[in-house]
């Protein structure tokens, strides 16, 4: 164990340094200071250390054992009635060991350290990707879906909008209008979608009601934030997170759900 952790401290700092050498431009670039530069690698260790690890754990194994050896300590070990399963007791401890916490820190605690990571990197390192998408669709709720031309980002501000309301195949109810905007509340993390120039269309008894305005402010499952292109973003989320995400996704009918399903089994397999 205790090469095990000498390991992973030296590779984690020979990656650091690397890592280092290879953004100091961008660093330079954006003016950062010391102190922001450190506090960026405090949270890029434990992500780097855990992604080392499988690596790290052989490195040590071979060391230590190839050290037993050349101390000629597995003969006398074997000479002296003990058992090659006695020998690999050690070894067997120390892997549960390492899986238990491995499991723990990929499932809960690197991913909030990977959060202040990759939003350091989307700002000064990698830059932050526009969504681009046109003529998207999205399920918002069991019944509900949402169509949009386009969207634009940087003003929150969706063209051509129309949600559906759909049960047992029939059209209950669609509300359309030519922009969405989304408000925020004082907090800055709820809000409303404001509508402009809308009309609601209602479907019932064989009958269409129509209702028409020039604003109105409404609740609908979806968020800024779901526009968003963040890269490597299951990495964010932790295992609670993640199974929330997927069943959103799966509700959404979303097309990018894989990368999050591969995420959750490797948190699984990586420790085995």
């Amino acid at each position: 164990m205790v090469t095990f952790i000498f390991v992973v401290l030296l590779l984690t700092v020979i990656s650091s340094v690397l890592h280092f050498v290879e953004n100091n431009d961008s660093y330079l670039k954006n003016g950062l200071s010391t102190l922001q530069i450190l506090e960026y690698y405090i949270y890029y260790a434990p992500y780097i250390a855990n992604y080392l690890t499988p690596i790290t754990v052989f490195i040590a194994t071979v060391f230590m054992t190839s050290k037993l050896a050349s101390h000629t300590e597995i003969i006398a070990m074997l000479s002296g009635g003990m058992s090659f399963l006695r020998l690999m007791r050690p070894y067997l401890l120390g892997a549960v060991l390492i899986a238990l916490v491995s499991f723990f820190l990929q499932g809960w605690i690197i991913p909030m350290a990977n959060k202040p990571r990759i939003d350091f990197e989307v700002a000064y390192i990698d830059g932050e990707k526009m969504f681009g998408q046109t003529n998207f669709h999205i399920k918002v709720g069991p019944s509900s879906y949402v169509y949009m031309q386009s969207y634009a980002s940087t003003i929150s501000t969706g063209f051509k909008f129309s949600v559906e309301t759909i049960s047992d195949n029939q059209l209950l109810e669609k509300v359309t209008a030519e922009r969405i905007i989304w408000k925020p509340d004082s907090t800055g993390e709820e809000g409303t979608w404001r509508l402009i120039d809308w009309r609601k269309r209602r479907f019932a008894d064989m009958k269409e009601y129509v209702t028409m305005g020039k604003e109105m402010d409404t609740l609908i499952n979806l968020y800024p934030e779901d526009f968003q292109i963040i890269e490597n973003k299951q990495e964010m989320l932790t295992m609670n997170e993640l199974d929330e995400y997927i069943e959103l996704l799966k509700m959404r009918g979303a097309d990018n759900i894989l990368p999050y399903i591969l995420e959750k089994y490797s948190r699984f397999m990586a420790p085995f």
